[in-house]
């Protein structure tokens, strides 16, 4: 993944009672698209976190339902 942008802030104070530092830190990535073959059945399952039931819940066993229109 290539990094997009990289940001770093330090803050530095010196006197006469001490140093202090603090620092910090960002990185940003690009994501690149994933793909997925799915050459057999497969469930979909989605649920909530913290459900106890899920609210959808498909067997999928043809790429019928799968086509954009």
């Amino acid at each position: 993944m290539p990094i997009v942008e990289a940001l770093q802030t330090i803050e530095f104070r010196l006197d006469r009672c001490g140093a202090v530092v603090a620092s910090e830190s960002m990185l940003a990535v690009a994501s690149s698209p994933r793909y997925f073959d799915f050459n057999c059945p497969f469930p979909v399952y989605m649920q909530r976190r913290g459900a106890e039931r899920p609210f959808f819940v498909m067997w999928v066993d043809n790429a019928e339902l799968l086509v954009r229109r």
